[in-house]
């Protein structure tokens, strides 16, 4: 394996990574604008289901603006600000149809008070949320790398290349190669 594929690598794996601690940061903020709404929900008298509703829209609201602006900024999204909205509400949603059984099955079943059933059920949607965001909502514009047919020998030199999309190389803005603006002679894209 060559230096430039293991820093390709490395780069794509510090980047996912420095995302999803971001990404982590806002959610444990958006778990206390998610109890915070709760628990205010339920003092004002609101019923639970209706309450658990109301919070994941706080937080849902709080969390999308954090990740928006902060978790995935300097990304190159391949989505519309409205698009990236109406997903990650749908996501947020979706997962909480997921979470209401395990909230009520908690407390009512269990016992389990509802601040804490709600906290459980938080906890244990994180990773899948995460997965969506990354590579659906927030997914980067598709970038080419060209490697070998998959029957040629290790190191060899085809002519037969294919472009296939590589998520581990980070996406180059056009104009752009290894990082600097590329300012030679630009050929027509059926040339390249």
């Amino acid at each position: 394996m060559s230096s430039l594929t293991i820093r390709t690598i490395t780069v794509g794996i510090t980047s996912r990574f420095r995302r999803f601690a971001r990404f982590g940061a806002v959610g444990l903020s958006g778990v206390l604008v998610n109890e915070l709404a709760l628990a205010a929900s339920l003092a004002a008298g609101v019923p639970e289901v209706a309450s658990v509703i109301l919070a994941t829209q706080a937080s849902t609201t709080w969390n999308f603006l954090l990740v928006e602006h902060w978790a995935f900024r300097g990304q190159a999204p391949r989505r519309r600000t409205s698009h990236r909205v109406v997903m990650f509400f749908a996501v947020n949603n979706a997962a909480l149809l997921l979470r209401g059984p395990i909230i009520l099955g908690l407390s009512h079943g269990l016992g389990m008070p509802l601040l804490l059933a709600n906290l459980v059920s938080l906890a244990v949607l994180v990773m899948l949320r995460f997965a969506l965001a990354d590579s659906l909502i927030w997914g980067e514009v598709a970038s080419e790398a060209i490697v070998p047919e998959p029957d040629c020998p290790p190191g060899a030199v085809t002519t037969n290349a294919v472009p296939v999309q590589s998520f581990l190389a980070p996406a180059q803005p056009e104009g752009v190669v290894d990082g600097t603006p590329d300012l030679g002679h630009r050929l027509p894209r059926s040339e390249r």
